[in-house]
């Protein structure tokens, strides 16, 4: 058990960030320039949120403090840091945005992470209590988190997982097609203009046919056909 903690949820917003908002980074649309998005940017925007607020402690709660009580405070603010970065990634891969191998690599950040900055404390007995049991904390926290979780796929390459449909799609969709916005996949485009120079005729097979209006003009044309034959003989 992680001491020092507590068990009330906590809202991910870091730097206003909202993971609903951000679903469709990281895909471009039709002739969008190459590299204007990394694979996964929506995906890894919270981590990578999570993994540099590790280190930070606000003034207020070490001030007028003892050095060993300082000390004690900030490495519990960052073992608290540490666990919401492990949750952001337990999200990630629960919503295959990210595979087990790959948090893994972001694990490993937050460790070190963690680590670097306990080792700055001035306390030593404090500094070694932390290295030696709340880093092994943290890895069992997160080897417990991805044991529960299905393994995902990884994307091929060019592709990631879009947030909607969980479906692998390329991050950037051809030209002549355009992204549905619900599954992510690129769609073949239907119409297209003319080419210069080049007309298209008419279609009127859609329009509707009266039978009996087209009767009566035959029978009219008929009849101005034979008044004009007998005024000729005439």
């Amino acid at each position: 058990m992680l001491s020092g903690l507590s068990s009330e949820p906590y809202a991910f917003n870091f730097c206003g960030y909202d993971r609903d908002e951000a679903a469709g980074m990281g895909f471009l649309p039709a002739g969008a320039a190459a590299g204007a998005a990394g694979a996964g940017a929506a995906a890894t925007a919270g981590i990578s949120l999570a993994i540099a607020a590790i280190g930070s402690v606000a003034s207020g709660l070490i001030q007028g403090a003892s050095q060993r009580k300082r000390d004690e405070i900030a490495s519990g603010v960052w073992l608290k840091q540490s666990v919401e970065a492990i949750e952001e990634l337990e999200l990630q891969v629960r919503e295959q945005n990210i595979t087990k191998a790959q948090a893994e690599q972001y694990f490993k950040q937050i460790l070190n992470k963690f680590e670097s900055a306990i080792v700055t404390l001035a306390t030593k007995s404090v500094v070694q209590s932390r290295i030696d049991n709340q880093s092994k904390d943290l890895r069992n926290l997160f080897n417990a988190k991805m044991a529960a979780l299905p393994d995902v796929a990884a994307c091929p390459s060019g592709q990631a997982r879009y947030p909607a449909s969980k479906k692998c799609v390329p991050l950037q969709c051809p030209q002549g097609t355009y992204r549905n916005t619900e599954t992510g996949e690129c769609i073949q485009m239907q119409s297209q203009a003319p080419a210069p120079g080049q007309q298209t005729a008419p279609v009127y097979n859609d329009l509707p046919i009266d039978e009996d209006s087209n009767s009566s003009g035959l029978l009219w044309l008929f009849a101005a056909a034979g008044l004009a034959i007998f005024l000729l003989r005439r």
